[in-house]
């Protein structure tokens, strides 16, 4: 046997690198250092935007309106389109007339209640138009309540006695037109009226309408349940009651209906849950409040016939806006807020685009419910460090320092932070896209 020996291979060659493939290794992370040192990090501009924030609600549209169900056996021939504004002449059909007697039988029961009390006042009239409304409203609960036990008797007296109140408000309301008309004048104008026989025009002054705005033919229902004129008592139970009222929009066929809607006054009720934040409530509810510290409301038709005669005090309630589903954003006074712990109920006065929202009374919305001046930024661009926040800002050598910042919301992965909280920031400034902590190189 030849006494030439094997060398085994060396035990540090197993599984491990040699020297060629360290350099290698070496090489590789150098060239990977040289890289990202060369390919700078990704940055963004910071952006600067007045943003709405806005909260999903239920809008119920209340309307200046007065109607007439017309007898109508035969067509009529309309000369001016539905949402045309009319004034008290305007000809609305030259084949309808009404009959003088009706007309007459109004102006004079109107008239006659003027001329029976002769130291009548606004504010008295006033107060008893809301008591009034008030009784005609527990008669309509005391029908609905009879009505359910099937008491017809008892149901049958209601509605008599709520159709007397009705007709005694409808009538006190027309009466404030002439309110400071004298006494002598008043006379002479019930002679006039007494004198007058045969037909009369169709027009809002032969259907003693007192509301001039644009004239409507469809009846949606809610009509005699959405007045404002009812507004001093809305409250939540009220809007979860039209939440289920099933509107009765079909007339006889030998009727017709006619409106006219007023295109400067309404009330748009806003109902949010009571823990969203609303920018514009303490300011409105300050000066609702001062509101009611100096004036006797119901002397003066109640709040909210009130305050729309008041446009001098009307403009200083706060704006505030929402957008319908189709986009459209809406703007208004912020006249009342109300808040049952549960609902909170936004009063919005409208005195413009109310025509545009007349086709629907009940809609939802979003709410603008605060606005602000604000640096937007991609979430991932902030890092949170010992519990404060910050983005970096590229410095020199190829290092970073940070800003602090003050986040206000994150919506959909944008961060937004007010402007009046974030005075190192600036619009434009350049900052890393993905934010994480660094050594600050300043």
């Amino acid at each position: 046997m030849s006494g030439t020996q094997h060398r085994s291979p060396s035990r540090r060659s197993k599984g491990r690198p040699g020297s060629g493939m360290w350099i290698i290794i070496i090489s590789a992370a150098v060239l990977l250092g040289l890289i990202i040192g060369i390919i700078p990090p990704k940055t963004a501009l910071v952006e600067r935007e007045l943003h709405p924030f806005t909260e999903n609600a239920r809008v119920y549209l209340f309307l200046d309106e007065e109607f007439a169900i017309l007898p109508s056996g035969a067509g009529m021939d309309l000369l001016v389109e539905e949402g045309t504004k009319i004034s008290g002449t305007t000809l609305i059909s030259d084949t309808y007339t009404v009959p003088a007697e009706d007309y007459v039988k109004t102006k004079v029961e109107i008239l006659d209640f003027l001329l029976s009390d002769e130291t009548l006042t606004p504010a008295r009239l006033y107060k008893e138009i809301l008591a009034t409304d008030r009784q005609a409203a527990e008669y309509d609960a005391l029908m609905n309540e009879a009505v359910s036990s099937g008491d017809t008797v008892k149901a049958s007296e209601y509605a008599s006695l709520l159709e007397a109140a009705d007709r005694k408000v409808y009538i006190m309301k027309k009466a404030l037109q002439y309110i400071y008309i004298q006494r002598e004048e008043l006379w002479a104008m019930r002679e006039r009226y007494l004198s007058m026989s045969g037909e009369l025009p169709l027009n809002a002054e032969s259907l003693n309408f007192s509301i001039l705005g644009f004239v409507g033919f469809s009846m949606d229902g809610y009509e005699n349940v959405m007045e404002m004129d009812m507004m001093d008592n809305v409250n939540a139970g009220y809007l979860a009651m039209l939440d289920s009222f099933k509107p009765q929009k079909s007339l006889p066929e030998d009727s017709f209906f006619i409106s006219s809607t007023s295109g400067s006054r309404a009330v748009a009720v806003v109902k949010i849950p009571s823990d969203v934040f609303v920018a514009q409530e303490k300011e409105a509810a300050l000066m609702y409040s001062d509101l009611a510290d100096g004036y006797d409301m119901d002397s003066q038709g109640g709040y909210f016939s009130f305050i729309f005669r008041r446009m001098d005090l009307f403009i200083m309630f706060p704006e505030i806006s929402f957008v319908t589903a189709e986009g459209n954003a809406v703007s208004g006074n912020l006249i009342k807020v109300s808040d049952d712990g549960e609902n909170k109920l936004l009063f919005i006065g409208l005195t413009g685009e109310i025509r545009e929202l007349r086709k629907e009374r009940i809609f939802t919305a979003r709410l603008i419910t605060e606005e602000h001046n604000c640096y937007v930024v991609d979430e991932k661009s902030i890092y949170e460090d010992d519990g404060r926040y910050y983005v970096n800002v590229p410095g020199g050598a190829g290092g970073v320092y940070p800003v602090r910042v003050k986040i206000y919301r994150i919506i959909d992965g944008k961060a937004y932070l007010k402007v009046a909280d974030n005075g190192e920031l600036s619009e434009g400034l350049e900052i890393l896209l993905k934010g994480r902590k660094r050594r600050d190189s300043r």
